[in-house]
């Protein structure tokens, strides 16, 4: 199984090891590392966006409508991280390796994005966005590029969230 790229996610390790500093400011580093979906189960909410290739228009746009585009907008690298978002991106082409918000990106190994894009069925040439939930299930589908703040609605509506922030308010970082 030969790994396409996968950015390490501080955020999620942190917050298992020690979920009062999850919340504090941390250097995230950019160094690869190999996932899988099941391995985020419980973690994170992975926001799976299949595409072609990386220079497709709509998932240029996806990346610029979460904000992850630009060095000096970190509005939805802050917005995702909060909300333990991981972006997956499966290409037909293969690799990706983003050149800002590196943090928030895990790319898979070829047979598990194989294995998603048949689990989702996503035809080659198909544009999807999906968003799974820290149980593992898919919550939303969308099949054009989707705006940050209908992925942030989204995700604070639902009740694993809102036991999150409740938590988080309960024991503040120090």
């Amino acid at each position: 199984m030969k790994p396409l790229y996968s950015g390490i996610f501080i955020g999620v390790l942190i917050s298992l090891l020690n979920p009062g500093m999850a919340r504090q400011t941390t250097e995230i580093s950019n160094r690869p590392a190999q996932s899988s979906l099941a391995e985020l189960k419980r973690v994170a909410r992975p926001l799976l966006i299949f595409s072609t290739d990386a220079l497709n228009t709509h998932f240029q746009k996806q990346l610029e409508f979460l904000h992850v585009t630009s060095r000096e907008d970190k509005t939805g690298a802050g917005e995702l991280t909060e909300r333990r978002v991981v972006l997956i991106p499966i290409l037909e082409s293969g690799e990706y390796l983003p050149t800002t918000g590196a943090s928030l990106f895990h790319l898979l190994s070829v047979d598990e994005a194989s294995r998603l894009r048949k689990e989702f069925g996503v035809k080659p040439g198909e544009f999807e966005t999906v968003l799974i939930g820290t149980d593992g299930t898919a919550k939303k589908v969308w099949r054009t590029p989707v705006r940050l703040q209908s992925v942030l609605e989204l995700i604070d509506g639902m009740p694993g969230r809102q036991s999150e922030r409740r938590e988080a308010e309960r024991h503040p970082p120090r």
